[in-house]
């Protein structure tokens, strides 16, 4: 299990975050309650990067200062470990226990790279990423498939870093291929003995801590919370064979009734056991409305529409995306009942769920402005001011954890196609503004949800919530 990471006076091969061309950057305005927390200093990398380096620096510059960008920008570490898993928190701590020479060390320099040289539209450093990529592909294939592999937590992180690759460089010419380090990572979770717990494609259990099953609750909960408080894994679990039994069933003009009416009370059953999920977590976890932003011209003309209507703010962006899966799958359960009663044409109570599904969607986009602003109140300030409206991206571990779900409920017919098309030009502003491709690409399809490449890319997110130092 990782430890407490020794200073980094003593890793001499992790990079310095005190280098004569960069200088830390903290606005004094940022408070605990406007922008997520971590226990190491916040160093957005967007301003970090355009903003404090000199102009004219190269891409060696930039390449020797890559890993150090991209653990600030991806790695959240939670200011409380029992309400909050953060994201990537041990990856520090296994690269200095992996050494310079590891495969871990290897795929974090590849994903820092292609990240610092996608937000940036450096095309040298993201080829040098692919280039190393490509190198380090066939060995790790080996290694999983030896039966005998060790399934350790370096190799873990080794196969969720190589995912995130993919997601980050995706385009239109080479889609994401992250589907294959998911294989990765359940051969790895999968292991005969392995010291992790595995319990099924959506339910990861702690595997990274000793095995205490009075403590195992899952990886979408405050973490060491009271049994009160439900577990969101569960829901996913059940949810799964539902979604794809119904998506079946509707896409297919001759079905027999029956199965239609099972589906229907089945969704009706799940609906009404999730819809409890809110008020049984703890009230550290629960949204806080902080300001209300007009819908503005400017906005609008900016493509940045989707930034008006209610603001909220959260623990951290760990527990805003906790949520944010629990709307989703709400809305898509809501989205069976709804498609299920109009199959049979049963219209009784359709509209009180369209209200309820029209909630959760505003819930999700008031959520939006604390994923991914850089700093939550200096935003809402300005939006609520005269001045023009400027949204400057704050760290990419936002982006990625918010993609899945907007893309998730923007191709759900429960959802307006007004709201749709706001939440598809979220995700167009999220790949380039945070140098996630795959946000991009996802900005401009159209889909039907159970979809393998999004529950894969979810078991990626997931599985980087496992690690932890403490």
């Amino acid at each position: 299990m990782p430890q407490v990471l020794e200073s980094e006076a003593n890793v001499p091969w992790l990079p310095s975050r005190c280098g004569s061309s960069l200088r830390h950057y903290r606005d004094s305005t940022s408070t605990r309650s406007s922008h997520q927390s971590s226990s190491r200093p916040f160093d957005p990398t967007g301003r970090w990067l355009l903003v404090s380096l000199p102009d004219g620096t190269d891409d060696a510059q930039l390449e020797d200062h890559a890993v150090t960008a991209f653990l600030n920008d991806y790695c959240l570490v939670p200011e409380n470990h029992l309400l909050s898993r953060g994201y990537l928190e041990g990856l520090e701590t296994l690269l200095a226990q992996a050494g310079p020479s590891s495969d871990l060390a290897q795929a974090t320099r590849v994903v820092a790279l292609a990240s610092i040289g996608t937000k940036l539209s450096r095309s040298a450093l993201v080829h040098k990423a692919r280039v190393m990529y490509s190198e380090m592909l066939h060995s790790l294939q080996v290694m999983i498939s030896n039966a005998a592999m060790p399934s350790t937590a370096e190799s873990l992180m080794t196969a969720v870093l190589l995912g995130m690759y993919e997601i980050i460089t995706a385009t239109e010419t080479h889609p994401s291929n992250h589907g294959s380090h998911c294989a990765g990572v359940y051969a790895i979770l999968s292991v005969k003995n392995s010291p992790f717990d595995m319990l099924n494609r959506f339910q990861i259990s702690r595997p990274l801590m000793p095995k205490e099953p009075q403590k195992t609750l899952g990886i979408l909960c405050a973490p060491m919370s009271h049994p009160s408080f439900q577990t969101l894994d569960a829901f996913l679990v059940k949810s799964w064979p539902l979604l794809t039994t119904a998506a079946a069933l509707l896409s297919n003009a001759l079905t027999i009734v029956e199965d239609i009416q099972n589906a229907l009370k089945e969704a009706r059953l799940l609906n009404e056991e999730c819809s409890r999920w809110p008020a049984s977590q703890p009230e550290e976890w629960r949204p806080r409305t902080i300001a209300f932003i007009n819908p503005r011209q400017d906005s609008t003309a900016q493509g940045l529409g989707w930034l008006s209507g209610r603001v909220d703010a959260y623990l951290d962006i760990y527990v805003g995306a906790v949520w944010n899966t629990y709307r989703k799958v709400r809305l898509m359960i809501l989205d069976v009942i709804i498609r299920c009663s109009q199959r049979l044409e049963k219209k009784t109570g359709c509209h009180d769920l369209k209200v309820e599904a029209c909630e959760l969607a505003s819930d999700m986009m008031a959520s939006i402005p604390f994923h991914l602003s850089e700093n939550l109140a200096t935003f809402v300030k300005h939006a609520e001011s005269d001045t023009a409206l400027a949204l400057v991206p704050g760290r990419s571990v936002g982006g990625l954890l918010l993609m899945h779900p907007l893309f998730v409920t923007a191709n759900l017919s429960v959802v307006s196609p007004q709201r749709q098309d706001r939440m598809r030009e979220c995700l167009a502003w999220i790949g380039p503004n945070m140098g996630i491709g795959q946000a991009t690409l996802l900005s401009k399809t159209s889909t039907t949800y159970p979809n393998e490449s999004v529950a894969n890319g979810y078991t990626l997110m997931w599985a980087g919530m496992l690690f932890t130092n403490s």
